[in-house]
Order: C-alpha cells, then sequence, then structure tokens
C-alpha cells in the first residue's frame, strides 16, 4: 500500500534536480492525498485499526508531498514542446507536411503494420 502512494516519487531526485514538475501528473497526487486522508480517518475513528489507518496516513502525508511539489515546481517541459519559436510537436509537422490528416495516417501506420499497403499507395495504384 505504501509502494502505491510513493510510487509517483521515484522521480522525485529529477523533479528537484530539474525544478520541474513534468513527471508527476497532478490529478493522480490529488487523488493520493484524498484516499490517504478518507481511509486513514476511516481507519482512526470509524474501526480503530492501525493496520489500515497508520498506511494511509503516511499516504496522505506523501501525497500533500507530491501536491506541495506539483503547485510549487511549475511544469515546464510542456510549455517548452509546444512554445518553442510558436512551432507545432516534429509529429504534426511531419503528418502535416505530408498532406494526410490524422486519420489517414493512423490508417496507413496501421496497413503497413499489418503487411499491406498504405491506403494513399494503394489509392494510386487503382
Amino acid at each position: 500500500l505504501c509502494t502505491f502512494y510513493a510510487a509517483p516519487l521515484a522521480t522525485l531526485a529529477h523533479v528537484l534536480k530539474t525544478a520541474d514538475s513534468s513527471s508527476l501528473h497532478p490529478p493522480l497526487c490529488f487523488m493520493n492525498l484524498i484516499n490517504g486522508i478518507t481511509w486513514s480517518t476511516y481507519g482512526f475513528f470509524a474501526v480503530n485499526d492501525p493496520f489500515l489507518a497508520y498506511p494511509n496516513g503516511l499516504g496522505a502525508i506523501l501525497g500533500c508531498v507530491q501536491c506541495v511539489l506539483c503547485v510549487l515546481l511549475p511544469r515546464t517541459a510542456e510549455k517548452k514542446a509546444g512554445a518553442e519559436n510558436g512551432k507545432a510537436p516534429a509529429a504534426v509537422t511531419a503528418v502535416a507536411e505530408m498532406g494526410l490528416t490524422a486519420a489517414e495516417s493512423d490508417l496507413d501506420e496501421l496497413a503497413v503494420a499489418i503487411g499491406g499497403a498504405p491506403a494513399a499507395t494503394s489509392a494510386q495504384s487503382i
């Protein structure tokens, strides 16, 4: 149970070194906090079970640490990906240069993966 709560903190060293919390998923961190508070409160007050209360209390503390990191250290990787000189990410640019929509490129990749010809090639051969 404690491993579940601490798993997002596996990137703690990276988050602190780069001052970038993009490796932490804020909704998961927030729900870890809420889950830990809820179950530890139930364990302490409703059933008086230390085996339920203490691990979830630790989870609430770890969830709080994760939420604080998400608030104090902004997610800069997302900003850099889309805002570099106003350019779109490379995958979007490549699809746009080919003149294909996203659905067509997905179909082409699927066709090639199963051993067929891409839709653009098979349409031209008819």
